[in-house]
């Protein structure tokens, strides 16, 4: 996943991008955490479940991941009762990302 993909998960969390002084300018931005924290960095959702847990699943009706006793792993996500599920992924996690993202573009799209 690159640099957007995963901004726009956290902003699905409730994380916001707080310029620092009160201006526009995004550079010297800081991530305001859903309770309130600050930080440069984001949690690395691609390869942390333990941040997708903590961060993600709250905004979700349902999920699912699974393997079906292959070596990838895949997920399925909803919110308002409607379905989302991407392929294949190297990881559980990377999976969830991906299904969730699927969620993301369709509710943007409405």
């Amino acid at each position: 996943m690159d640099k957007k993909q995963i901004e726009e998960l956290a902003k699905f969390a409730g994380f916001n991008l707080v310029p620092r002084f009160g201006g526009t300018d995004t550079r010297e931005a800081l991530w305001q955490y859903p309770n309130g924290d600050h930080s440069r960095a984001l949690p690395n959702f691609p390869e942390s479940l333990d941040d997708c847990f903590k961060w993600l699943e709250p905004g979700l009706a349902y999920y699912h991941i699974d393997n079906q006793d292959k070596p990838e792993h895949w997920a399925m996500v909803s919110i308002d009762g409607i379905h989302y599920r991407d392929s294949y992924a190297e990881t559980p996690a990377l999976a969830l990302c991906l299904a969730i993202e699927k969620l993301i573009d369709r509710e943007v799209k409405k």
